[in-house]
């Protein structure tokens, strides 16, 4: 059982070879892994840059556009008049302004720009027309009322994008 000159000197030649060969690919392999992680951390990172812009982008061309509405000669002229008639919600002149609106398009605005409704206020905050139905758009308490009291304090300044977005789900 004992192992000649000539296998020890084969078995610690093997070891001088193979030893540094392990280490060396531990140390290539621990390096490509840590370059690969780190590429892929960077696209991520340039991936959620481009995704900001584009929201960014989508934001300011939504603004644009609400804008144009907010600034069209039928909102302009229509809107006095339907917060006028807003305390009597049944007066025929308020129902003939809806009618004024809704043969405007709003509703196909608010469809081409993506958006659930558009909808007009008075400067106290009530809704005074809606592209959609008026159920549901009424907040005076509840959850929702922090939300929309913000919302509405904000948008009689500018053009505000509430961070609440309701959704109807149909199913």
């Amino acid at each position: 059982t004992d192992m000649s000159i000539r296998s020890k000197l084969t078995f610690i030649f093997l070891a001088i070879a193979i030893i540094p060969l392990f280490l060396v690919c531990s140390i290539t392999f621990q390096h490509y892994k840590n370059s690969l992680e780190s590429n892929y951390i960077e696209q991520l990172k340039n991936l959620v840059d481009f995704k900001v812009n584009e929201i960014k982008w989508y934001f300011a061309g939504l603004k644009r556009d609400i804008g144009i509405v907010q600034d069209s000669y039928l909102v302009k002229q229509t809107l006095p008049e339907l917060i006028r008639f807003s305390d009597s919600p049944a007066a025929s002149e308020q129902a003939d302004l809806k009618q004024k609106l809704s043969l405007g398009n709003l509703s196909e605005i608010a469809s081409n720009l993506g958006i659930s409704a558009v909808m007009l206020t008075d400067s106290r905050g009530r809704i005074v027309y809606s592209t959609r139905s008026s159920r549901g758009l009424k907040y005076s308490s509840g959850p929702l009322y922090d939300i929309w009291s913000a919302a509405i304090r904000e948008g009689k300044n500018r053009i505000f994008f509430s961070n609440f977005f309701s959704t109807d789900i149909k199913g």
